[in-house]
């Protein structure tokens, strides 16, 4: 499947595993661009997500790039229950409000301008990203597995993943 960053579109589907017991000519050649996979033979899903991508970069006065953010945040489609999505997508909306990025771009620049001074090091640039991906999708519940990265200085940087759920039929 695609990394979860790099994944883009619409996924459909009943949210059933797909029949692993096909014909070996018709799996062949044929690979999932998500690591969700759905059976559509049956019936239409009518619920869809799409990946909302935001990239932002910033640099200092110099040209030096000291800070960048991504997010990829998914956006819910309901056929027939708009405003049960709309539940949805605000809530999605509400828990990517808590990521911070002015406070890892204050930290950024203030580091930056410490490098310059005279004990002065190589400043990395500071990264903030949020992907998304789909872990179910069905007519009932649908399920996300969000990840953020940050990077501020450091041998590494620091992963977190929480997963949001929600029901299809109240948005709760």
């Amino acid at each position: 499947g695609a990394d979860a960053g790099e994944s883009v579109g619409t996924e459909t589907g009943t949210g059933e595993p797909q029949d692993t017991t096909a014909d070996s000519e018709e799996m062949s050649g044929a690979e999932s661009d998500t690591d969700v996979i759905f059976d559509v033979s049956d019936t239409k899903n009518p619920v869809s997500v799409t990946f909302e991508e935001t990239r932002n970069e910033t640099k200092a006065d110099d040209g030096k790039v000291i800070f960048t953010s991504s997010a990829q945040k998914p956006v819910v489609s309901i056929d027939g229950a708009a405003d049960i999505a709309e539940k949805i997508n605000a809530d999605i909306t509400k828990y990517y409000d808590t990521f911070s990025y002015d406070e890892t771009l204050s930290m950024a620049e203030e580091d930056y301008a410490a490098s310059l001074g005279e004990d002065g090091w190589d400043f990395l640039g500071y990264s903030t990203d949020i992907s998304a991906k789909v872990t179910r999708m069905d007519d009932t519940v649908i399920s996300f597995q969000i990840t953020a990265y940050d990077f501020t200085g450091g041998a590494h940087g620091n992963y977190g993943s929480i997963a949001r759920n929600y029901s299809t039929k109240t948005g709760e």
